[in-house]
């Protein structure tokens, strides 16, 4: 009877590690799966960025902005997120179109809003005029 009891003991004690594992294995599989996902969104958040970084910073041509804008265009058609142009000011005007972009402007661009880690409002001022 002793040894009976003493074997129950022992198998109570083997099921029980083996809940304890199972549960430690789900929870490092659920951890592993939350941070896996933040590094798909960061990874996502970097290239939907990197599309408007290129265009930032002084004496941008008008060739670059025009692509900018068309790039701008395409985003917002594209990816359900909205990126606004916040003014291109060329002798007092404010326009958002590249048809009266002159070849020889130079433009200060930069990125002056983000929403979510995603760029969301880009200033775009002509700087020669």
């Amino acid at each position: 009877m002793e040894n009976a009891s003493k074997a129950l003991i022992i198998a109570g004690a083997i099921l029980l590690a083996i809940v304890i594992i199972s549960l430690g294995l789900i929870v490092v599989n659920n951890t592993r799966e939350t941070v896996d996902n933040a590094n798909l969104n960061e990874q996502e958040i970097q290239a939907f960025n990197d599309k408007f970084i290129n265009y930032e910073g002084t004496g941008k041509t008008a060739a670059q902005v025009k692509t900018l804008i068309q790039t701008i265009t395409a985003s917002n058609a594209a990816s359900g997120r909205t990126v606004t142009p916040d003014q291109l000011l060329k002798d007092g005007r404010t326009t958002f179109s590249g048809s009266d972009i002159k070849t020889a402007d130079k433009f200060d661009v930069s990125i002056t809003e983000y929403k979510d880690g995603y760029v969301s409002k880009i200033t775009i001022k002509c700087t020669n005029r």
